[in-house]
């Protein structure tokens, strides 16, 4: 069993190698639903650290990558109105789910 926060942060990591992949990206935006997995990014105390340790080394590689890199993790309620959120917020639970 997973918990929906690691789930978001699952989300967080593929969303930063995906970006890692792409060319000539100098400004980048994250925007995730989940208040406790933009603060366990910067908190070293969540239990679901190994996936946070994963998500540093994303955003290590993206930045190897693009050195110019601009990059900003964003809170929206509940995905309200942004584009293509609903369905991420959905794979978040199934993700959960196992």
């Amino acid at each position: 069993d997973h918990t929906v926060y690691e789930a978001e942060a699952v989300g967080l990591v593929l969303g930063m190698e995906l970006l890692s992949r792409e060319r000539g990206v100098r400004m980048a935006e994250l925007k995730i639903d989940n208040q406790v997995a933009i603060q366990g990014t910067l908190n070293l105390a969540f239990s679901f650290l190994s996936i946070l340790d994963a998500f540093h080394g994303a955003v290590d590689r993206a930045l190897r990558q693009h050195r110019e890199l601009q990059l900003m993790i964003r809170w929206v309620p509940g995905h309200e109105g942004i584009s293509g959120n609903e369905r991420a917020d959905t794979e978040a639970k199934e993700a959960a789910r196992g």
